[in-house]
């Protein structure tokens, strides 16, 4: 996120007219641009000191009249995002089971070699399934956005939460990806609670940048792009988080590894780093450094795993994107992933070796 800097406080609002004010420094004026809700290149706390200052009917004109612009807002509580992009899901869903002539049942059985169009829908009735399952009051949609191709769903609040997960993806992964990605995070949560059972935890897919495909990979274009981002998540999270700070974690898988280690080198586009307390790095093809030491994370709280089943890095990446970051040179806490673990399998059993490790990290017990 940018700094564009505006106060939050009630003079935003023309008490006339019952709206806000609409500066050139705090709201654009592009036929797509928001006239309510602050310029989205707006720092999250600032964005979250503007919420907090309006009144309950001042919300609820911004969430009627331009829920676009503040349900994929870093700043906004995520409560608010939650209801507002689970209303775009029911919305979007039921537009294109009409598009396409089919039944919510039909939609669940369109076979993965379908057309895109047609998995897309698929996994947008899953994922509104679980939303309205038994569980749903623990799930937050904080963003859903088919064109820009993101999509982000916690497990647990994070604006309440006293240990806070975020799950990067890597290669190939597209925002219609998100219930596997939502399966990962859910193994994630069960990590963290087992770990410590007396704490609330919340663990976040997060489809936030532009994966690569396999070409792209050899190159850190999309890793830059996607450190902005992320930076801007996490900031969002500190801003919106309610009590004490909770303990963020912040994971990054395949690829994943090298947008986080970009993001948390305040050396590397502009001086800013990712706000995290722990960063966990798994099947990594380098972080974007050649020690530990370069990120401005503890050396302490930084971990590391690759399976020696993991074909993909071993074989095919080889270290890409700086130092391999499970080596001695590197630096980091190395912990060991079980035999037989392929590139994408660190986070399929909640009681693998490495994913009661990672558990620890996240609930703060390592």
């Amino acid at each position: 996120m940018g700094d564009t800097a505006f106060d939050a406080d009630p003079a935003l609002w023309d008490g006339e007219n019952g709206g806000p004010q609409t500066s050139n420094v705090l709201f654009g004026f592009g036929d797509d641009d928001p006239e309510l809700a602050p310029d989205p290149d707006a720092a999250p706390d600032e964005v979250n000191d503007w919420w907090e200052e309006l009144s309950e009917d001042e919300r609820e004109e911004v969430m009627e009249q331009e829920p676009e612009h503040i349900r994929d807002l870093d700043g906004i509580p995520s409560d608010v995002r939650h209801d507002l992009n689970q209303d775009f899901l029911e919305e979007e869903t039921q537009r294109r089971l009409e598009e396409e002539g089919l039944t919510r049942e039909e939609a669940l059985e369109i076979d993965s070699d379908a057309d895109d169009e047609l998995v897309e829908l698929r996994e947008l009735v899953k994922l509104e399934e679980t939303l309205n399952g038994d569980d749903g009051d623990d799930y937050y949609l904080l963003a859903l956005d088919p064109e820009e191709e993101r999509s982000i769903v916690s497990r647990g609040n994070p604006d309440t939460a006293d240990n806070v997960s975020t799950l990067v993806p890597g290669t190939g992964i597209g925002w219609e990806a998100m219930n596997g990605q939502l399966g990962r995070a859910e193994s994630l949560h069960e990590a963290a609670s087992a770990a410590d059972r007396g704490s609330d935890h919340a663990s976040i897919a997060w489809i936030g940048y532009d994966t690569p495909n396999w070409v792209q990979a050899a190159s850190d274009w999309n890793a830059r792009g996607g450190r902005d981002e992320l930076i801007g998540f996490q900031d969002g999270l500190r801003a919106t988080h309610e009590g004490e700070p909770s303990n963020n974690t912040v994971i990054g898988h395949s690829y994943g590894s090298t947008v986080v280690g970009g993001s948390a080198q305040s050396s590397i586009l502009g001086g800013e780093a990712v706000d995290a307390d722990n960063l966990i790095l798994t099947g990594s093809p380098g972080a974007m450094s050649n020690n530990v030491e370069e990120l401005d994370v503890d050396p302490d709280n930084v971990h590391t795993t690759r399976s020696e089943d993991d074909e993909v890095v071993g074989d095919v990446l080889a270290w890409a994107h700086g130092t391999d970051v499970t080596s001695g040179w590197y630096g980091a806490n190395v912990f060991e992933s079980e035999p037989g673990t392929g590139h994408s399998d660190y986070f399929d059993d909640p009681q693998s070796g490495q994913m009661r490790y990672m558990g620890e990290v996240i609930a703060g017990e390592r």
